[in-house]
């Protein structure tokens, strides 16, 4: 931690997850938010916009945080190659739901192999294989997930700033190996907030 005001719960963030994502009945009590940055309030309630569109798939609310010229880079873990990441217009990234083509993502940690899947196959690994409604913790600039992957995010987007969503654990019986971390990214443009990347993160050897 930075300092010790990001260690622990801040109250207006909790009431803002807490009318934010759809009335939460279902939330868990035990959540907690980080928060790093004066100023972060409203990238928060941006990036939990953003977090119940993904959930909802809701495409064309999404397009509307993703600037025209700058597009959006989709990552399945938080270590990007530029010039190898698969990067998506405004416009392309409207029909992707509903698209069959497969694309190259990346590679499977572990062994090396092409993740070669259309957008609704990946959606469910890489982007939303946790309820991230419903996060453990929240990260305002702030890496809360890591794995044996060197996460460069913050290197690679110099100018940008991030929110993670971390679940601690899937299944009990993996003792929290089996933790998810999705990192929106965002930079500020003319005083709007644009979602400039959408990264998964787990457990990686």
């Amino acid at each position: 931690m930075k300092n010790t005001k990001s260690k622990y719960l801040i109250v207006v963030l909790a009431l803002i997850l807490a009318i934010s994502f759809l009335g939460c009945a279902n939330k868990s009590d035990n959540g907690q938010v980080k928060e790093d940055k004066a100023g972060s309030l409203e990238l928060v309630q941006v990036a939990i916009d953003v977090a119940n569109d993904l959930k909802s798939l809701n495409m064309e609310s999404l397009a509307e945080h993703i600037n025209l010229d700058r597009g959006i880079i989709i990552a399945p873990y938080s270590n990007i190659d530029l010039a190898n990441a698969i990067k998506f217009t405004k416009e392309e990234f409207t029909t992707l739901k509903d698209n069959p083509d497969q694309f190259t993502w990346g590679s499977y940690d572990g062994s090396g192999e092409p993740i070669l899947l259309n957008f609704s196959d990946y959606y469910n690994l890489f982007i939303f294989d946790a309820d991230f409604t419903i996060p453990d913790l929240i990260g305002v600039d702030e890496n809360i997930g890591a794995g044996n992957t060197i996460n460069n995010l913050s290197e690679v987007f110099t100018n940008s700033e991030f929110i993670e969503f971390h679940v601690k654990g899937i299944d009990p019986q993996y003792d929290g190996m089996d933790w998810r971390s999705l990192r929106l990214g965002f930079e500020k443009i003319d005083n709007k907030y644009f979602l400039i990347y959408i990264a998964h993160d787990q457990w990686t050897i």
